[in-house]
């Protein structure tokens, strides 16, 4: 089965080749689309075999915090690159902000501005904090960083900008907002879920299990069968939805090879070959 992963994460990563890619040929993509969602790309296929690693090895609960950055990275490529997107906070659509549609160029244009008011919040901390503020001036432009903010606040529209900076997301929404504007509700509520308890320290009482007569806890050491697949199956659906909408809006021309690919993972994990 780890063979065909890798194959998958083979088959996945050959569609991140921006020299392939040609913009002007592709309607509702421009630079700065191919520059956000390639790397993003690029990230899902080193997660998902990362996790397909861990997986064979045995370590599920470590497979499963991959899995949920895997599925975090899944959910970003599903905002940039539909072609048609509406959040809701709630269940209750977010107020348009008139002449800023949400198109997917300007969809890549607030996660990069993100990332950069993201950058700039993080470094006006360290430049606080006591002990780090000669480290901060030394490594950091913070008058170029505020001149890049204010840049990309006026690109997307102070509106915008402010919902950024309040949600500290790229969506102005939370993670469960996204999912759910998204049709991602029900794997929010399963697949993200369980990862996640993985990642945080209360779930000590996952990792045993209380012996028969109920006198002694046994420390689970070696995953059953059926953990072991978890990750593989969430992992497999998390790549393939990513590669499938990457290789449709970027004409990348591999469906076939995706579709069969991840098919034979699918019927591997069923026991069917």
């Amino acid at each position: 089965m780890l063979e065909l992963a890798q194959l998958f994460f083979e088959e996945a990563l050959l569609l991140v080749s921006p020299s392939e890619i040609r913009v002007g040929e592709l309607p509702g993509i421009d630079e700065v689309v191919v520059g956000v969602t390639s790397p993003l790309m690029a990230k899902a296929c080193r997660l998902f075999f990362a996790q397909q690693l861990l997986a064979a090895a045995g370590v599920v609960r470590e497979a499963d915090i991959v899995g949920r950055s895997l599925f975090e990275t899944a959910l970003a490529l599903q905002f940039l690159l539909r072609r048609r997107v509406t959040l809701r906070r709630d269940g209750k659509p977010l107020p348009k902000v008139p002449r800023k549609p949400l198109t997917t160029p300007f969809r890549s244009l607030l996660y990069a501005s993100h990332g950069v008011f993201e950058s700039l919040r993080r470094v006006r901390g360290l430049s606080r904090a006591p002990g780090f503020k000669r480290l901060a001036r030394k490594s950091f432009d913070l008058q170029d960083m505020e001149a890049d903010a204010d840049q990309c606040a006026k690109r997307i529209g102070e509106e915008w900008a402010q919902r950024l900076k309040r949600a500290k997301t790229y969506s102005g929404l939370t993670i469960k907002n996204l999912a759910e504007s998204l049709g991602w509700a029900s794997a929010y509520r399963t697949a993200y879920f369980v990862m996640s308890s993985s990642a945080h320290a209360a779930d000590a009482t996952s990792n045993v299990s209380v012996s028969d007569d109920g006198r002694m806890l046994n420390l689970q050491l070696v995953p059953e069968y059926r953990e072991v697949r978890r990750p593989v199956v969430i992992g497999c659906s998390m790549l393939h939805s990513c590669a499938e909408l990457f290789n449709k809006r970027m004409k990348r021309g591999r469906d076939t090879q995706l579709r069969e690919l991840f098919h034979a993972l699918m019927q591997a994990v069923k026991g069917e070959r």
